[in-house]
């Protein structure tokens, strides 16, 4: 069985009126981050509509073909392409129409920042944790472990996706190792800044879901702040 493990940086509020023209902007703020390569081609798909918060139907899901196959449904994309520079990506997503979904993948991790998250030759766990990739997602945010069931918690995220999970990690130390990695500092803060939350108090539906999530609310306080969290999504 081939597992995945995906560390998402997410955005947990009612999410702004996104545009294509927007999504342009962060991507090249993104690349001034200088924490990805395009060593291969990338793909991007947007579905343009009125909000991204008007529904909460994911933009892929699994249909049974048999007892044991399922097969990966997507949504009708208006925009799908592949390209292999920042400059193609941006320049097709300059747009005024409101962003309704949207994947887009944004280059590979750079050594460094790959060589900080993952954890290899673990006498405890013989599947390498290995991040590999970036993706940006703009639909409902999940997050679970391989033992969880799932926490849809918004509707934006910056993504480092990769093969392998945690065992015998906890997420709370992957957590600590991306925050301690500078390179990923200056995303955090481009989120931040790009888009956004008005810091406040968390209410009572808040902190229940946190008491609920256990090990993936990875944060010492419940009652902390409204902000950018990590999150985790393993799958496998």
């Amino acid at each position: 069985m081939s597992f995945s493990t995906t560390l998402r940086f997410y955005r947990p509020t009612k999410p702004p009126l996104v545009t294509g023209a927007d999504l342009a902007g962060f991507i090249r703020k993104f690349v001034d981050c200088n924490v990805s390569n395009i060593e291969w081609p990338q793909t991007a798909k947007v579905k343009f509509g009125e909000r991204i918060d008007q529904d909460e139907d994911p933009a892929s899901w699994y249909e049974p073909v048999t007892d044991l196959v399922s097969e990966v449904q997507e949504i009708d994309w208006d925009v799908t392409f592949g390209y292999r520079t920042m400059d193609e990506i941006t320049d097709r997503l300059d747009s005024s129409n409101h962003v309704y979904r949207a994947c887009i993948e944004l280059g590979s991790l750079k050594p460094e920042i790959r060589e900080s998250l993952q954890r290899v030759n673990s006498p405890e766990n013989n599947q390498d944790l290995v991040p590999e990739s970036w993706f940006l997602e703009i639909e409902p945010t999940a997050v679970a472990n391989l033992e969880s069931e799932l926490f849809y918690l918004g509707w934006m995220s910056i993504n480092l996706w990769g093969y392998g999970y945690l065992y015998p990690w906890r997420f709370v130390d992957l957590v600590k190792r991306a925050e301690r990695n500078e390179q990923l500092q200056r995303v955090t803060d481009l989120c931040r800044s790009y888009w956004p939350v008005t810091s406040a108090g968390p209410d009572e539906r808040h902190i229940s879901a946190r008491r609920q999530m256990g090990e993936l609310w990875p944060y010492d306080e419940l009652d902390r702040h409204l902000d950018w969290y990590w999150g985790l999504k393993e799958s496998g």
